[in-house]
């Protein structure tokens, strides 16, 4: 109640937009919520010494409990241009903080302050506020965000202008659509949804350069992508990481032929396996629930397709702590005894305070010894230079012999970019064997 108070006058004076004015992304912050004469009429409160900044000040200061820390902390910053209240939003907002208001207000106000490890962490965080909502309701992310972000790209390569850019977005909304049940039935569907979400996208901006008339509130109208998908309204917040923080730098190459969630469970186990006294007797691993939720995550058989086996944690991690570093060969291998034995065993807990791409793995061995592994990754560990990625391309083409002309192509066209020629991207489809192009 104190900080609206704090806050009214200075918003009375100066009234925000509309619900109905456009909204734009300034260059300089703060930009959500304050602007420059909001800020000075605030600074103007603290000058005065006036009683509403007197307590507010004495509740900063004194380090009571506030009902949204985020914002209160933030806004001390703004006002003071007090750096340790401002790196304190900063470690909320990394840390604790789940409210995705207060996340964008941290991120646009206290961005000079944030290192740049801080700055992806917040990013990703902001980034996810839908994708929380939807992946547990079981849609795909790469299905409904996917056709969104395919029509921007082909907008933007058409030279589309920015009314046409808005109606291919728009497009793309009413053409997302895609849910996660193949992964928890082992099936493949979802191998063929990306190949969808490009074309839909396609379409989306070839229908946009036609013409289209679109949705303007596509995104977040009452019967909009927001509410249809996750539940809830678009936090107009989100848009202040646009321009800042690049999702792109956080695409993971995948080293093993293994879900991206199941990645450093496997680096894990390949480690403790090092480390092991005897044959593991049973295993416990703790992970963030957003990833244990995933469909598919905590299956444990019988398995017979790779879809399945890829999804599933307990049999991830019992092939690697039995045979090592898995391969085509292994996640294929259905009726291993001992393999299937060990995923019985695999109790898998979902962790809220361990951060995605990490996992903690306990493994009691037959001699009654425990073993403790660690696994703290980020997207940046995966993250190889051409060097090492080609390598692992080649390896992982060689166990499906693929010949090593087809990699030859790809990066004679990814080394000539942007002038490379995309007839060399096509042609590498057309050297895979036929077995590894059905696989």
């Amino acid at each position: 109640m104190l900080l609206t108070l704090f806050l009214v006058p200075a918003f009375a004076q100066n009234p925000g937009p509309s619900a109905d004015e456009d909204y734009h992304v300034y260059t300089d912050s703060p930009r959500l919520l304050l602007n420059k004469q909001r800020l000075r009429l605030l600074q103007r409160e603290r000058s005065r010494q006036s009683m509403r900044w007197t307590q507010f000040n004495a509740l900063i200061t004194g380090g009571a409990p506030m009902p949204e820390p985020g914002f209160a902390l933030a806004l001390y910053y703004q006002v003071a241009r007090d750096e340790a209240a401002g790196k304190k939003a900063v470690e909320w907002a990394v840390g604790e903080g789940q409210d995705l208001r207060q996340l964008a207000v941290v991120f646009d106000w206290c961005g000079p302050l944030m290192t740049k490890a801080q700055s992806d962490r917040l990013g990703s965080k902001i980034e996810k506020a839908l994708a929380g909502k939807t992946t547990p309701a079981g849609f795909r992310s790469s299905a409904i965000y996917g056709t969104i972000a395919a029509s921007a790209a082909a907008a933007k390569l058409m030279e589309l202008n920015a009314q046409q850019i808005a109606a291919a977005l728009a497009n793309a909304v009413s053409f997302a659509g895609g849910v996660l049940q193949s992964f928890a039935d082992g099936t493949d569907e979802w191998r063929y949804q990306v190949g969808i979400v490009a074309r839909n996208g396609l379409v989306a901006a070839e229908l946009a350069r036609a013409g289209s008339v679109s949705a303007p509130f596509a995104f977040e109208g009452k019967s909009g992508f927001a509410r249809a998908f996750a539940k809830t309204d678009l936090d107009r917040g989100i848009a202040v990481s646009l321009g800042r923080d690049w999702a792109v730098l956080r695409v993971a190459f995948k080293p093993y032929p293994v879900c991206a969630f199941n990645q450093t469970p496997v680096t894990g186990a390949l480690s403790l396996r090092q480390e092991l006294s005897a044959a593991p007797a049973k295993v416990r691993v703790r992970m963030n629930p957003y990833e244990t939720g995933y469909a598919g995550m905590d299956a444990v058989g019988p398995f017979t397709t790779i879809s399945g086996t890829l999804m599933s944690i307990p049999f991830c991690i019992a092939t690697t702590l039995l045979h090592g570093a898995p391969t085509t060969r292994h996640m294929t291998t259905y009726d291993d005894p001992a393999v299937n034995e060990l995923v019985k065993r695999v109790e898998l807990v979902s962790d809220p305070s361990i951060p995605t791409l990490s996992a903690v793995i306990e493994v009691e061995t037959v001699d009654g010894r425990n073993h403790v592994r660690e696994q703290r990754m980020t997207a940046a560990d995966y993250a190889y230079d051409m060097p090492t990625l080609s390598a692992m391309l080649r390896r992982i083409g060689g166990e499906e012999a693929v010949p090593m002309s087809a990699f030859d192509r790809l990066e004679r066209f990814v080394e000539r970019l942007p002038q490379g020629s995309i007839e060399d991207a096509i042609s590498v489809f057309t050297l895979a064997p036929s077995q590894a192009r059905a696989a």
